[in-house]
C-alpha cells in the first residue's frame, strides 16, 4: 500500500515572527507586531501593480522624538529582507542623490533615514516633512506615490531641460522627528511611536543585554530567498477568494478614503503571498485586524470622517509636544559654552621639562567643548512634556477658527482619545489620553464589520 505525502507550504510571516521574537522577546510592553506589518508593507512592492491608476500602495513614515526606536525597528525589519529588494539613503547623504540617479527602482523597497535631513527646504526631496508644499521634488514624490515612477525635470547648469526617470512601482520607508504634513502625509502610512514607560525601557534594556551575552539570532535564509526569488519574479498577481471578496466589499462600504482603502487591499494580498497562497483569504483580514490593533500602522491614512477629525486632534497635540522638545534642546545647545579650559594647560609652569622638547605640541588654552549627554538632552525634553497646550494652540496648529477647533476637540475628549489635566474646563491643558489606541481608529475586527450598516 502506498502512502501519499502533502508538502506543506511555509507561512513566511511565522519565519519573520520566529526571528523578531527574539530580537524583542515576547515584550508586554513593546509592539513586536510593527516590524511585522512593516515586512508586508516591504512585501507589497512585487504585488502586481495599475500604473497611473490612482492605486497607493502602504508606505511607511515613522516619527517619533530622538532614541525612541525608530532606527531599531528598521533595523530589525530590514534584515527580514535581502539587499536586493533595497535602495537605502542614509541622513548624510545629499539629498539631490535619489532624484538624480536613473537606476530603476522597480518593486523595490526605498528606505530614507532621518527624512529630516532631507527636507529641510523647498529644493528637498521630502520637503514636505518641514511643511514645504511647492518643493518640486517633494512634488515628484507624490506623484510617484500615486503612479509608480518617479519623473523629475530641472534645468542644468548651461539652463537646458534635464529629466530623470526611475522606474516603479516601490514602496518607501523614511524615519522622522515630524509628523509630515499636507499630501506626502495623505499617501503614507504614519505611524508616531508612543512614549515608552518605565517597563517599557526596562524591557528594551533586559532584551540588549541578554543579546549582548548570546548573539543575536540568524534571519531565516529560507525567507531572504523566497524574498528575492519574489524580486525576480515580480509582478506577481494574487487573486481575491469569494468570502475575502465579501468582506473587502463591506470594509469599502465604510466610508474610508480611496488611498487608505488601496494600502489595506494591498496589505491583504501581501499576507496571502507570504502565506504562499495565490488568493486573499477571510483569514488574511483577521491576521491584519490582530496586527493592527497596536500598531497604529494603518490609522493615519484614515483622514476622513470623525475618525480623521479625531487624528487630526492627536497629531496637532503630537506636532505642538515636538516642537517645543525641539525647541528646548536647541535653548539647551546655544546656551553651553563652545569653548573651555584646557586642564592640561595649567599643568605647563615656567621651567617645565615638556617645554624643552621641541616636539613637545603646547596645548591651547581653551578647546572646543564636549557634546551634551543624551541624559541631558532628555531631562530638558523631558520638562517640555509637562507644559500646557491650551484649545488656542491647538486651533492655531490645525489652522482652525477656535469655534471649529473647539468642536473637534469636543469629539477626541468624548472618545477618550485626549483629556484636559489642566486645572478646570476654563482652563484646560490637552495631552493624549489612553483610548488613544489604533484598535479605535483602524480597522474593524472581522465580526464587528459584517454586522455593521454600510455608509451607502
Amino acid at each position: 500500500m502506498s502512502t501519499t505525502t502533502t508538502a506543506t507550504k511555509t507561512d513566511f510571516l511565522d519565519l519573520a515572527n520566529d526571528y523578531l521574537r527574539q530580537v524583542y522577546a515576547e515584550l508586554k510592553n513593546n509592539n513586536v507586531n510593527l516590524p511585522l506589518l512593516m515586512l508586508v508593507s516591504a512585501t507589497t512592492r512585487v504585488l502586481a501593480y495599475n500604473k497611473g491608476m490612482g492605486e497607493v500602495l502602504p508606505h511607511v513614515w515613522l516619527q517619533g522624538r530622538p532614541q525612541i526606536g525608530k532606527n531599531y525597528i528598521i533595523t530589525q525589519a530590514l534584515r527580514l529582507l535581502p539587499d536586493i529588494a533595497v535602495e537605502h539613503h542614509s541622513g548624510g547623504e545629499s539629498p539631490k542623490f535619489f532624484t538624480r540617479e536613473r537606476a530603476d527602482i522597480q518593486h523595490k523597497l526605498v528606505v530614507f533615514e532621518e527624512a529630516d535631513s532631507l527636507a529641510a527646504g523647498p529644493t528637498r526631496p521630502l520637503g514636505l516633512a518641514q511643511g514645504h508644499d511647492n518643493s518640486r521634488m517633494a512634488s515628484s514624490f507624490r506623484t510617484a506615490l500615486d503612479s509608480g515612477d518617479f519623473n523629475y525635470r530641472t534645468l542644468d547648469r548651461g539652463n537646458r531641460p534635464e529629466e530623470f526617470h526611475r522606474e516603479g512601482p516601490f514602496v518607501l520607508w523614511s524615519t522622522s522627528t515630524q509628523i509630515p504634513e499636507g499630501q506626502l502625509g495623505s499617501r503614507m502610512c504614519v505611524i508616531a511611536l508612543p512614549e515608552p514607560d518605565a517597563r517599557a525601557k526596562a524591557e528594551r534594556n533586559l532584551v540588549q543585554a541578554e543579546l549582548k551575552k548570546n548573539g543575536w539570532p540568524k534571519v531565516s535564509q529560507e525567507l531572504l530567498i523566497q524574498q528575492a526569488d519574489w524580486q525576480k519574479s515580480a509582478p506577481i498577481s494574487i487573486g481575491i477568494s469569494d468570502e475575502a471578496s465579501e468582506v473587502i466589499n463591506k470594509l469599502a462600504s465604510m466610508g474610508y478614503e480611496s488611498r487608505t482603502f488601496s494600502q489595506i487591499q494591498f496589505m491583504l494580498q501581501g499576507l496571502a503571498l507570504l502565506a504562499q497562497r495565490d488568493k486573499v483569504l477571510a483569514v488574511d483580514y483577521d491576521t491584519l485586524y490582530e496586527l493592527n490593533k497596536t500598531s497604529e500602522f494603518l490609522t493615519a491614512g484614515i483622514n476622513g470622517g470623525d475618525t480623521g477629525n479625531l487624528l487630526r486632534v492627536a497629531h496637532a497635540i503630537v506636532r505642538i509636544r515636538v516642537g517645543e522638545m525641539d525647541a528646548a534642546e536647541r535653548r539647551y545647545r546655544l546656551s553651553l559654552p563652545k569653548m573651555i579650559k584646557n586642564p592640561d594647560f595649567d599643568e605647563l609652569l615656567p621651567g617645565d621639562r615638556r617645554l624643552l622638547d621641541p616636539s613637545y605640541a603646547i596645548p591651547d588654552e581653551m578647546i572646543p567643548a564636549p557634546e551634551p549627554s543624551w541624559d541631558a538632552i532628555d531631562s530638558v525634553r523631558e520638562l517640555c512634556s509637562h507644559a500646557r497646550i491650551t484649545s488656542p494652540m491647538l486651533a492655531d496648529e490645525m489652522k482652525l477658527k477656535k469655534s471649529q477647533a473647539d468642536e473637534l476637540i469636543k469629539q477626541a475628549e468624548q472618545a477618550g482619545w485626549i483629556e484636559n489635566i489642566g486645572r478646570s474646563r476654563y482652563q484646560p491643558s490637552w495631552q493624549l489620553a489612553d483610548a488613544y489606541r489604533p484598535t479605535l481608529a483602524g480597522l474593524p475586527s472581522r465580526e464587528d464589520l459584517m454586522s455593521t450598516e454600510p455608509k451607502i
